[in-house]
């Protein structure tokens, strides 16, 4: 892709809020090299949000139980149909389902009270 087109991409992901890291991630390179396009693109006077330091608000220092290979291996066609770590598709099917409460319809552990 040409280098206009990449800044073009990169300048619309960073304006709906996106961190380098997800940009990086999505095209292929390093959360480094976002930076730092992002880094000439405003000192070319292109408007931007302002660079994120640290954790996004509301995001709190936790880690995931890990998995075993077997359920990486299982997931990863899921992850990148979407362009997704594993790692990051479990953080969003967790997500979905606490927010969802979907926790009991998934875990049919409870004694049936019928």
């Amino acid at each position: 892709m040409p280098s206009d087109d990449v800044s073009a991409v990169v300048v619309e992901m960073s304006r709906r809020g996106l961190p380098p890291r997800d940009i990086a991630r999505r095209l292929g390179t390093t959360a480094n090299a976002i930076s730092t396009r992002l880094h000439q693109l405003r000192k070319r006077g292109v408007a931007l949000p302002p660079p994120q330091i640290g954790r996004p608000k509301g995001t709190a220092r936790s880690h995931l139980t890990r998995t075993t290979r077997q359920l990486h291996e299982d997931l990863q066609p899921y992850a990148a149909r979407r362009g997704l770590a594993v790692k990051e598709l479990c953080r969003r099917i967790l997500n979905a389902v606490a927010e969802d409460d979907l926790v009991d319809a998934i875990l049919d552990d409870l004694e049936n009270d019928e």
